[in-house]
């Protein structure tokens, strides 16, 4: 299996990326990337909620982008992709997939590792876990409130591990952001974001029973349960409405993908002029040594501020 393949099935609704697939294809490209696919691949969950928002922050709008494997977690996007774009998929959700995951992890010898939660929900969740799949492998847990400078040491311990699977559970946006720092030294093959998942399976949160789920009506539970998720919920009328709206060719996310796009691309260019400046000026002080003259400046190792920047004159000025 390619990258190609991977990304055969993606589609977008109103702006954010999600791939058109159901539970055992998920399954099947998690263990593609656990024996042959790039290191930290990251799996995210969307749903309605998340397509609302993720827009709107241009840093998560771009993670998100990036992930290997994007779950329609929700029913709300599983029907606006088929809607929208005619891409037949099942509702893939998380906290279902991560136990899936760790079901194939126990026949294939995959080492997991568990991040988040509180220290009790985590204790309890790995029990737990350790419960339903007794050969699982749980090379070790932590939860969510490692010092942020213990994080280092926490990385070293994941990766000292011999962890396969990461499952990370703070919560969005904060789990991507944490993912997004320290993927580039983890030395896990799989990170799944799981927010709120390990509550569920210590028994501190209570999931939907069965009947909710395979009706796709889990969200109102949750709604009936805690009247508190009101607020939350408000996000689903308006999402089916711009859904209708962007079938109508009426989208309103096309102004703020175009926005997010440009303010990507503005900082682009600004790293981009960034480096072209410190090119140059390297360039210069080599030339100048080479003439056997000196360059004095204030700016970093020498090179004139203007260069950088700064509020002196750009060396190539008249």
């Amino acid at each position: 299996m390619t990258m190609e393949a991977l990304a055969r099935r993606r589609v977008e609704v109103l702006g954010v990326p999600v791939d058109a697939i159901d539970m055992g294809e998920a399954l099947r490209r998690a263990d593609w990337m656990v024996q042959s696919g790039p290191m930290a691949s990251c799996i995210l969950a969307v749903n309605p909620e998340k397509v609302m928002s993720v827009p709107r922050d241009p840093w998560l709008w771009q993670f998100v982008r990036q992930a290997n494997l994007l779950i329609p977690d929700g029913i709300g996007v599983v029907w606006a992709a088929r809607f929208l774009r005619g891409a037949v998929s099942s509702r893939v959700p998380g906290a279902d997939l991560m136990q899936e995951l760790c079901a194939l992890a126990e026949r294939r010898g995959y080492p997991i590792f568990l991040y988040g939660a509180k220290e009790e929900v985590s204790e309890a969740a790995a029990a737990r876990l350790q419960e339903r799949f007794p050969g699982l492998k749980i090379a070790g847990r932590a939860n969510g409130y490692v010092p942020e400078g213990e994080m280092d040491a926490l990385v070293d311990r994941i990766n000292a591990s011999g962890t396969k699977i990461l499952f990370v559970a703070l919560g969005s946006p904060r789990q991507e952001r944490w993912i997004a720092e320290h993927r580039s030294r983890l030395q896990v093959k799989v990170i799944q974001g799981i927010g709120g998942t390990l509550d569920t399976i210590a028994g501190t949160v209570k999931r939907a029973p069965r009947i909710w789920q395979r009706m796709n009506l889990e969200w109102l539970y949750r709604l009936l349960s805690d009247p508190r998720r009101l607020a939350r919920q408000v996000a689903l009328p308006v999402f089916a409405g711009r859904v209708v709206l962007d079938r109508m060719g009426l989208g309103a996310h096309r102004d703020e993908t175009r926005t997010v796009r440009a303010a990507l691309r503005a900082d682009a260019r600004r790293r981009k002029l960034g480096e072209a400046r410190v090119k140059d000026a390297v360039a210069l002080r080599g030339s100048a040594k080479m003439a056997g003259g000196e360059l004095h400046g204030d700016g970093p190792h020498g090179i004139p501020a203007g260069v950088l920047g700064g509020a002196g004159p750009h060396p190539s000025s008249p």
